[in-house]
């Protein structure tokens, strides 16, 4: 004979935990592109690393393992378009300088 147990109670089933959620996932969107671009800029200009909170660091991390940031190259096929966009950003620079002064 064969005795048939009733089911666990639902408190003593295996627990499972949640999916992954990934860190970047804690902030907008809006937040992530703004520290993300402000780490890519720092990143390409060779600057001291922002003092972001381990926290948002890690979801940056996070974020440019999945998205990775293009380079100039990949942006700017043709050198003449290359040459135009850091002519822009000089100009930029320029005209901010002169602004503040």
């Amino acid at each position: 004979i064969r005795v048939l147990q009733p089911p666990p109670p639902d408190h003593q089933q295996h627990h499972q935990d949640p999916p992954h959620i990934p860190q970047h996932h804690q902030y907008s969107d809006y937040e992530m592109g703004m520290v993300v671009h402000q780490y890519n800029t720092s990143w390409r200009m060779d600057l001291d690393p922002l003092p972001f909170t381990p926290a948002l660091m890690a979801a940056v991390q996070e974020y440019r393992a999945r998205t990775p940031t293009p380079s100039y190259y990949q942006l700017y096929h043709e050198v003449a378009d290359l040459e135009a966009h850091f002519q822009r950003q000089t100009t930029r620079l320029v005209e901010h300088q002169t602004h503040i002064r």
